[in-house]
């Protein structure tokens, strides 16, 4: 459910897709299970962050010794918002609208071969903040020594 709903454009296109696979479920339950999901992922993600900066995390094994390729990547998305609408004399008038910048950055990390071409057997880790980019970084020190590449 969590992946159909992060793969494919609209949280419509992955009912319709789960519809073709067996059980039916509507939008709203769609919707609803693909933000309970995010909020467990992210609630497991900020307690191992905490467990890395107290010390506690241990080092993995996964990423031992092969090239490792960490990429950031940041965009920016413009969050619409509308304040108040006004009317007068059973006229209404243009909406007013606040428009908030954010800038979403991006964390991929994978394992390469000498050229820099991704392993076919691996698959790539992807994280992402809308926090500083100092969270970012942090985040990728977390990474990296979750995953046993810190030293490399």
């Amino acid at each position: 459910m969590g992946r159909l709903t992060a793969w494919l454009p609209s949280i419509e296109l992955a009912r319709d897709d789960l519809r073709h696979r067996g059980p039916t479920l509507d939008e709203k339950a769609v919707h609803r299970m693909a933000r309970q999901l995010g909020a467990e992922v992210l609630a497991t993600r900020t307690r191992d962050l905490r467990r890395y900066r107290d010390g506690r995390l241990p080092a993995g094994q996964e990423m031992v010794g092969p090239h490792v390729v960490a990429q950031v990547d940041g965009g920016r998305v413009r969050i619409r918002t509308q304040v108040a609408t006004t009317q007068r004399k059973g006229v209404k008038h243009r909406r007013k609208i606040r428009v908030e910048g954010r800038e979403p950055k991006l964390l991929i990390l994978y394992l390469s071969d000498r050229k820099g071409r991704i392993l076919k057997a691996t698959r790539p880790g992807i994280d992402g903040t809308r926090n500083a980019p100092d969270h970012l970084m942090e985040l990728l020190a977390f990474h990296l020594h979750r995953l046993g590449a810190a030293p490399a």
